[in-house]
């Protein structure tokens, strides 16, 4: 409507509406060609005003654009090479303002590693910030506005006294501390994949939703002891598939078509109240005893941090890299980094944790040497803000937007944002010797030199350990997917009909794709791929799907009809 051009904020209605084309374009990952057609698009309509503000929430033009050319990528070596000379990332060390202007990337498993080390003591003093954001991308808060948490983020944004009263309770939640647990969890994990695999053993394996909703079951059942039907599942995976979509990309739009986000947020907020009731039953008592302002409360607080975990930090990591281990075991592209498909069920373990390294699901750490300038006020006021000892206080709110409806936040102007790069850190030749860039299998000790789980955020000497930002979900996530390949059989599959083809990350699968097992072929039920574009190969591989489910068909009537 009118409001168009004017919330643009810098940009003609026409390069915004080429940046919106251009950003679905190289963030469908389902489309033939995706490669060529982001390039030509973002050739077509890269503008020089990479300064200019974007959208509602103080993104740079620049920004967005380097984030289309990161989506764009086609492999591992053309995701390096917009870091590093020609994709040498031995010897790389920085790209200054990328991606974004005041942004700087930093190269090197030393470095990095470094840098994770310095974030507990960096954060409670208030010498960082960190932001919503995951991974290189920063996500539209319109989707935290109505949870009553300020900041209006995902956890890895909130402030540091926030994540201190929240970290006990989430690491009672997902880390295994002592071999009880473990052998507790170890039981509801292979429970749930065998089950799981039973049944797609006779409806078929979409690769990567199903795998999404399997780990989601495991997520909640683990959290709340409580099991989910498949179904259920299911209806999270799409939320979670709408959250992660548009958290990005819905940044360039304005305020007049935010419906679509204000729909996806109300669907959130009713599994925030599902949370909250459940960890109130177990937890309520002691995080009433914590201070999360300004959030309403703890309880919300932990909400959040839960939803936050099953949508994308654990139920979007695990599954991507489940998946990954997956397509490497039947994919017979040239694309495949593992064309050998094959590895010895005691080496599960070492599998999963080569697809951990080699297809890293969060490409960056990120934070904030000097924080955004609040909305509102000006870099004085800002700076003012930042506390030691855990103090730092979030921006005061400003005017709440009648269509986008929530307050005006700047997530971006006036600050020097700094990315520690885990993808280009887990592929260091330095470090991980002169096939960095293979995939191979390697021995269980070498990884040990892992970054992919944010490893080195960890100081227990930090607000007694409350600030440590590792995940504290690693050991689970490696439980889980250990056992998937320890169960998973790749001789019960058949060939897929869609080609299955590796590409740059974050997702790393070009396509989505359905298996079928050896079974249901047999039985003529095979599942052929679903094509919703015009997309030739697909329309191809599911004519040849049909015709021969239709013989398949024939021939078995005319057997029985012999007997």
């Amino acid at each position: 409507g009118e409001n168009f051009s004017l919330l643009a904020d810098g940009l003609s209605e026409q390069e915004l509406s080429e940046t919106m084309g251009c950003i679905v374009t190289c963030g469908n990952y389902l489309a033939e060609n995706r490669e060529k057609a982001c390039s030509d698009c973002m050739a077509k309509s890269v503008s020089n005003q990479r300064k200019e503000e974007v959208g509602l929430n103080g993104l740079k033009s620049g920004y967005i654009q380097d984030v289309r050319s990161l989506l764009a990528g086609g492999s591992k070596h053309a995701y390096a090479a917009q870091f590093c000379s020609r994709g040498h990332v031995a010897g790389c060390a920085k790209k200054d303002n990328f991606p974004g202007d005041g942004s700087t990337s930093i190269m090197g498993w030393d470095r990095v590693a470094e840098m994770m080390r310095h974030t507990p003591q960096k954060e409670w003093s208030g010498e960082w910030w960190r932001g919503n954001e995951l991974g290189i991308f920063i996500n539209n808060p319109v989707f935290w506005s109505s949870s009553d948490i300020n900041p209006m983020s995902s956890v890895t944004g909130i402030l540091p006294s926030q994540h201190a009263a929240i970290r006990p309770i989430l690491e009672e939640m997902f880390t295994l501390h002592c071999d009880d647990r473990r052998l507790e969890v170890g039981a509801i994990v292979t429970s749930e994949i065998q089950t799981f695999l039973a049944h797609r053993l006779k409806h078929g394996l979409r690769v990567p939703d199903d795998i999404k909703a399997l780990v989601h079951q495991i997520l909640y059942r683990v959290t709340f002891n409580k099991h989910i039907q498949f179904d259920d599942a299911e209806k999270f995976v799409t939320l979670q598939s709408e959250v992660f979509g548009l958290g990005a990309v819905s940044q360039v739009l304005p305020a007049s078509l935010y419906q679509q986000m204000l729909d996806v947020r109300k669907k959130m907020q009713g599994y925030l109240q599902e949370y909250a009731e459940l960890i109130k039953k177990r937890w309520g008592q002691k995080l009433a005893k914590e201070d999360c302002s300004p959030s309403a409360s703890c309880l919300d607080q932990a909400a959040s941090a839960v939803f936050d975990t099953f949508y994308s930090v654990g139920g979007m990591t695990v599954p991507t890299t489940i998946s990954t281990g997956v397509s490497i075991l039947l994919s017979k592209d040239g694309s495949n980094p593992f064309p050998q498909a094959s590895f010895s069920r005691e080496k599960a373990l070492e599998f999963y944790w080569e697809n951990i390294r080699y297809f890293p699901p969060i490409d960056v750490f990120a934070h904030w040497e000097k924080r955004p300038t609040c909305a509102g006020t000006n870099e004085a006021a800002t700076a003012k803000l930042n506390g030691r000892r855990g103090t730092t206080k979030a921006c005061p709110l400003g005017a709440r937007d009648k269509d986008a409806k929530f307050p005006k936040v700047n997530q971006y102007q006036g600050g020097k944002r700094v990315l520690p790069n885990i993808a280009l850190a887990q592929a260091d030749p330095k470090k991980w010797g002169p096939d960095a860039w293979k995939f191979v299998i390697r021995p269980l000790a070498e990884y040990g030199k892992s970054l992919g789980f944010a490893e080195m955020a960890a100081d227990s000497s930090v607000a007694g350990g409350k600030m440590n930002r590792a995940c504290p979900g690693k050991d689970l996530a490696l439980v889980i997917g250990t056992t998937f390949f320890e169960l998973f059989n790749q001789g019960d599959w058949a060939s897929s009909y869609q080609e299955i083809k590796f590409t740059n990350g974050p997702g790393w699968l070009q396509n989505h794709y359905t298996l079928s097992s050896h079974q249901m072929v047999e039985d003529c039920n095979e599942i052929c791929p679903d094509c919703s574009g015009p997309w030739p190969s697909c329309w191809t591989a599911q004519g040849k799907c049909g015709t021969e489910k239709r013989w398949c068909a024939t021939k078995r009537k005319a057997n029985d009809w012999w007997r």
